[in-house]
């Protein structure tokens, strides 16, 4: 767990405006913050890559495009494991003269998400397809994270597609005494996924079991 590993740094990987970037073949953890930090760049690959135990997010990427997040594990972090927040908004409600064609500007798939506060969040996340992850022995599998407070920015989130995963088993409690993990969020324990606001999203073809609260949960905010 981070207590027994202690961090050097805040982010352990910083990219920022760096189009085309590939990261493949690497695992970063017990970073303060984010394990994997992207901001602002058009075009990058996660590949075959792990991160555990970050004080918040294992992977934030925020202000995206032509992103491709796969074949990763992340665990033990004390926000979410991945986190696609503020993609371009290039599926539904997206500006014809600038996305003249409805594609995802991110996905994320074949990965593993697990024991976390949360599998899945993202913060203003457009345009993201998830594919065929597996998010289990999380406090709470998936969030659209629009509940989260006043004047956080981006609203509203919409045009996300959750396609063929797996939610299951997400009954994970990290707020008990003795929780190898810090959580940074608060998240209603043993829900597979909750869309808390958000427009336009699509979740079809998953599997939802064992989440001991809910399987999924819908609401305005």
């Amino acid at each position: 767990g981070p207590s027994a590993a202690g961090h050097a740094k805040d982010v352990g990987i910083f990219i920022d405006r760096a189009d085309g970037f590939v990261l493949r073949n690497l695992t970063v953890c017990h970073a303060k913050e984010h394990d994997i930090y992207i901001l602002e760049t058009d075009g990058y690959v996660f590949d075959h890559f792990k991160t555990f135990y970050a004080g918040s997010y294992g992977v934030l990427t925020f202000v995206e495009d032509h992103g491709v997040i796969e074949n990763c594990e992340a665990a033990g972090n004390g926000d979410s494991g991945i986190y696609p927040g503020s993609g371009a908004p290039t599926l539904v409600n997206r500006d014809t003269s600038f996305y003249p064609t409805a594609r995802y500007s991110q996905v994320m798939q074949y990965c593993d998400s697990h024991h976390n506060a949360g599998g899945f969040s993202g913060t203003d996340s457009h345009g993201t397809l998830i594919t065929h992850n597996n998010f289990y022995d999380n406090a709470l599998g998936f969030t659209t994270d629009v509940f989260t407070a006043a004047g956080h920015p981006g609203f509203p989130q919409q045009g996300n597609v959750i396609d063929g995963n797996n939610f299951y088993d997400n009954n994970f409690n990290p707020y008990v005494k003795g929780s190898d993990v810090a959580p940074f969020i608060a998240s209603p324990v043993g829900t597979g996924l909750w869309l808390a606001g958000g427009n336009n999203n699509v979740v079809r073809n998953n599997h939802f079991f064992d989440n001991w609260r809910r399987g999924m949960m819908l609401f305005a905010v």
